[in-house]
């Protein structure tokens, strides 16, 4: 990719403190996978990344050591800080990694929406049947993303 990639690699966001939570928490890598956190993640090194600790969980130290020889400065300082200081408490661990994936994935959404209303503003009417159906689909995806959020935060 161009530098655009580059760019959208240290964006902090939820996908991003997901992974710094696996890197903290290697016992968590079957809810990573579960969620698909590298999915989540724009594609190159940090996913190709994530994809790696699920399959074999590595100490913090080995961790942080690969994603800064990847990453850029604010990726590696938020990882950093989520994975250190900023960790949940143990009992709370899961819980933030659902959060979180389902946070990037209602963003992915989101944007997935915006996207598709712009191609239908563009085609004006009738809108095509299969355009239709995909933004009836990004909806429903949307909804059922929000219940879920709501469901993990709430508290017990």
């Amino acid at each position: 990719g161009g530098t655009a990639a580059r760019v959208r690699l240290f964006l902090p966001g939820p996908a991003l403190d997901a992974l710094a939570l696996l890197v903290a928490f290697p016992e968590l890598a079957a809810v990573a996978e579960e969620e698909n956190l590298p999915g989540l993640l724009p594609d190159g090194p940090l996913a190709d990344l994530a994809r790696a600790l699920i399959r074999e969980p590595v100490a913090l130290e080995e961790a942080l050591a690969r994603i800064a020889a990847v990453a850029e400065e604010p990726t590696l300082r938020r990882i950093r800080e989520v994975a250190g200081a900023g960790r949940p408490p143990q009992e709370h661990v899961e819980r933030e990694l659902r959060k979180n994936a389902v946070k990037a994935s209602i963003e992915a959404v989101r944007a997935e929406y915006d996207r598709l209303l712009a191609a239908v503003a563009q085609k004006g009417t009738p809108v095509p049947e299969d355009l239709a159906t995909a933004v009836q689909i990004a909806k429903r995806r949307r909804a059922d993303l929000d219940r879920r959020l709501r469901s993990l935060e709430r508290p017990g």
